[in-house]
């Protein structure tokens, strides 16, 4: 679920919310707040306790497909229900029922109200600059900030469980080496034996003489590093390439 162009746009979406959340409720906390004089307990500005309704929940319906088609509406957040082109039998089977998402909506719900009530208590009505109603905005946008992370959080749980099936169904964890592998397996198959990839790793030798070198690409490998395989062709007498290293020397190479 993670690589389209969808949950993408979502991500994108959140992560711009997280941001602008995350500068507003900065602004009020070493902003605004700091220009009154208080002894008031900041840190009792948060979302601890308030429950997230944004899990990556996936459950095997035992009898009759859940109904997915009802509304779920909170005070803070309304869920629309799938319409028909979005579910299936096949899917209504593991989507939370949509009494269950009224039921999420509800617990967090209740943790808002939990949270305002104890602020209440800290922060006085009016009359000051750090009210009531400020502390239970920025407390707000906290919360929300943790909705955008909790979505985020939950494709990347639904996508590392993707990948862990598919790594018990394969048996192990491919690797570039294992890609590797099966491509110089089928290069047998498909070439002759004249045109096959051959290792990159030649002799450096002047004409008549002993190898004085060796040249090659390599790749790691399981046994220590291994040369790549490389198309090669062959030509026999070919031009002599050369280059000058300064106005009285010139190299010349060939083969």
């Amino acid at each position: 679920p993670r690589q389209n162009s969808e949950v993408h746009a979502a991500f994108r979406y959140f992560q711009d919310c997280f941001l602008w959340l995350d500068k507003v409720s900065r602004y009020f906390m070493t902003k605004i707040f700091r220009i009154q004089k208080h002894d008031l307990d900041l840190t009792a500005i948060n979302d601890n306790g308030i429950f997230i309704p944004v899990l990556p929940l996936l459950e095997k319906a035992s009898g009759e497909p859940r109904d997915v088609s009802g509304k779920a509406s909170g005070e803070v957040i309304t869920v629309q229900p799938y319409s028909k082109s979005e579910y299936d039998l096949e899917r209504t089977e593991v989507l939370l029922a949509s009494s269950d998402l009224d039921l999420f909506l509800q617990e967090q719900n209740r943790g808002i109200k939990s949270k305002i009530q104890d602020l209440s208590k800290v922060f006085p009505e009016d009359k000051e600059l750090i009210t009531q109603q400020e502390a239970n905005l920025v407390m707000i946008m906290k919360h929300s900030q943790r909705i955008c992370q909790h979505f985020a959080d939950g494709v990347d749980s639904v996508e590392e469980m993707l990948r862990q099936q598919l790594i018990t169904a394969i048996g192990k964890e491919l690797t570039a080496r294992d890609f590797d592998e099966y491509m110089r397996f089928h290069f047998r198959k498909v070439f002759k034996p004249e045109y096959e990839p051959k290792l990159f790793c030649y002799a450096i030798r002047r004409p008549d003489h002993d190898p004085e070198g060796l040249v090659s690409i390599d790749m790691e490998g399981e046994n220590g590093d291994e040369s790549i395989c490389s198309m090669v062709k062959k030509i026999e007498n070919g031009a002599v390439m050369k280059f000058p290293i300064n106005a009285a020397t010139k190299i010349k190479f060939g083969g």
